[in-house]
């Protein structure tokens, strides 16, 4: 992944653009819009709501009013007719038609009044309902999400709760959308600072890298100078001890060589595996015998621990002997003078597959290197098997690239195996590698090929 030499700024600040051009904010920008809003128009909307009910309070009023004074009207002109009814003996059926037609027009006053009634009492309801919907909206605009709208009342009109449930439906797309937004800024956070990560390890890499190339380079150019000037007058002890600096520098400068051919390698899924029937004691004791030079050097005692029944084991020698080669030369360099490296060879069972369901184990070497040196800090058992990176504890005294353990990780995953660092140790640090016996599966394009 290429990042730019001037990373980009905060992600937080900035806005995703919806398909019709609209900014879309981050949810914290909304809800401290949604708090301004609410400060700056709650007196509004209080007047509002006041002014509504004080004018269903005087309709209510007035109908009332209404209704007491046509009833004083009607029991007054009963009242008056009973007396009036005995002088009216001889016009009866005028005086019938009289009270029908007073019945009429006192019931039609009387009626009047409780139908306005009826529909200011409906009217309150209905702007009621608008009113608590229209709520609903203004939060849905400001960016409460969570808001719903409730349908506790068995008599809410039948376009209330349509209106209520298209209401919660947009409440419910709007929450799952901010949360994708939400989680998709997390996602490019964590994208971008893996990116700040690996690039500050490249950096880092390329420094260490100079300086290591530049060391052994040095060595031998004036190894080879000395050896040059004194050759007739030196004795041949110093000369001696001239080309063994120059064979020690090369050395050197090969493995680093090796290692940037295998990162090459693995960067190009180039890496191949000759698999083959090896003997797992002779590898670790040729590599043991290898760094005998150094261990004499630094006064530092080997033991090795050998409980495993069988030592056979089907692998690319070479590369395995080359995850030995860095874990003890590792165990080596962070170890203090005169102390003792341990290395246990033993017997045990691996899983087949991968899942956590898989119950089925094979037979396993296991292969530990344990040093009493400067250890690992808590929380980079990990990460230490990342290309360019060090351990904290090492890369500010001892040097390095980064790239062993990285290597190691590589060969020993291609092989189906596994490898870790311990953890909760109290002085030192342990490496363990984990092989299974019978010769692996090969996956098709691996670049592995058993011989």
């Amino acid at each position: 992944m290429n990042v730019p030499a001037s990373m980009p700024v905060d992600l937080p600040r900035c806005s995703f653009v919806a398909p019709a051009g609209r900014a879309w904010p981050l949810p914290s920008t909304l809800l401290l819009r949604q708090a301004e809003k609410n400060r700056s128009g709650w007196l509004h909307r209080w007047l509002s709501h006041a002014r509504v009910e004080i004018t269903l309070f005087v309709f209510t009023l007035l109908t009332s009013g209404a209704l007491l004074i046509a009833g004083f009207y009607f029991w007054h002109l009963s009242h008056l007719l009973a007396q009036t009814a005995p002088l009216l003996a001889d016009g009866h059926h005028l005086t019938e038609s009289a009270l029908e037609t007073a019945r009429i027009g006192i019931s039609l006053f009387v009626l009047i009044p409780v139908i306005g009634l009826f529909s200011a009492l409906t009217r309150k309801l209905f702007l009621l309902r608008i009113t608590c919907l229209a709520q609903h909206l203004y939060r849905l605009v400001n960016g409460d999400y969570s808001t719903r709208v409730n349908f506790s009342d068995s008599h809410d009109t039948l376009l209330y709760q349509r209106l209520g449930l298209m209401i919660n439906q947009l409440a419910e797309t709007l929450s799952e959308q901010e949360a994708q937004i939400h989680k998709t800024v997390l996602g490019l956070q964590e994208s971008r600072a893996k990116a700040e990560a690996a690039y500050q390890a490249k950096s880092e890499f390329l420094a260490n890298m100079s300086h290591e190339l530049r060391t052994p380079l040095h060595g031998i150019l004036s190894f080879a100078s000395f050896g040059i000037k004194k050759i007739t007058t030196a004795p041949p002890e110093k000369l001696l001890r001239y080309f063994t600096q120059i064979q020690e520098s090369g050395t050197r400068l090969l493995e680093l060589l090796n290692d940037l051919l295998d990162l090459a390698k693995m960067e190009a899924g180039g890496m191949r595996y000759h698999f083959a029937a090896q003997d797992l004691r002779q590898i670790i004791r040729e590599v043991v015998s290898s760094q005998e030079a150094w261990l004499e050097e630094k006064r530092l005692q080997i033991q090795i621990t050998d409980t495993a029944t069988v030592g056979q084991i089907a692998c690319d020698g070479m590369r395995i002997a080359q995850v030995i080669r860095n874990l003890l030369h590792n165990a080596i360099k962070f170890s203090p003078a005169e102390q003792q490296i341990d290395i246990s060879l033993s017997t045990g069972q691996f899983p087949t597959g991968r899942r956590a369901t898989d119950n089925q184990h094979v037979e396993a070497l296991q292969v530990t290197i344990r040093d009493y040196g400067l250890g690992i800090p808590e929380g980079e058992q990990e990460s230490i098997f990342d290309k360019f990176v060090q351990s904290s504890k090492s890369k500010s005294s001892l040097g390095g690239t980064g790239l062993g353990l990285a290597i190691c990780q590589e060969i020993i995953q291609a092989h189906r195996g596994k490898i870790f660092a311990h953890t909760g140790l109290a002085q030192g640090a342990a490496v363990t590698f984990i092989l299974p016996v019978a010769l692996p599966e090969l996956a098709q394009g691996s670049g592995a090929s058993p011989v």
